[in-house]
């Protein structure tokens, strides 16, 4: 139902995730437990397809969630401890995420042109 192979995020200094491979078979109950900064949050954002990984794949019943996440969120719930954050979040992935929130397909070509004109291309890969 829910793998990882490999599954990494990196940002600029740290490692939040580390080449994470996981298996959560139908009907079993996983949980995350952790210091603060172990990475549990942005493994969770990483499943959920809130945050792109650097390297390694999600997938979820089967098929990759960089597939088709949309389809794939709507068959699955969270409940989550906080609200939902986007700080950990580059300035390109808080707009592809609204772009997914929004349906838009395949936004990657206005978001070029929007990071271009608003003279923010150099720095989409910075933390918003």
């Amino acid at each position: 139902m829910l793998r990882t192979k490999n599954l990494s995020k990196h940002y600029e200094k740290t490692v939040a995730v580390e080449n994470l491979n996981l298996n959560v078979r139908a009907g079993e109950i996983y949980g995350f437990l952790g210091p603060n900064g172990a990475g549990k949050t942005t493994t969770i954002r990483l499943l959920l397809g809130l945050l792109q990984p650097t390297s390694g794949d999600v997938f979820l019943f089967d098929t990759p969630i960089s597939q088709d996440a949309i389809a794939l969120k709507r068959r699955i719930g969270v409940v989550a401890e906080e609200p939902l954050a986007t700080t950990r979040m580059t300035a390109w992935e808080f707009i592809h995420f609204y772009a997914d929130l929004n349906q838009v397909a395949r936004p990657e070509g206005r978001m070029d042109e929007l990071f271009k004109a608003l003279d923010l291309w150099d720095v989409r890969h910075a933390l918003a």
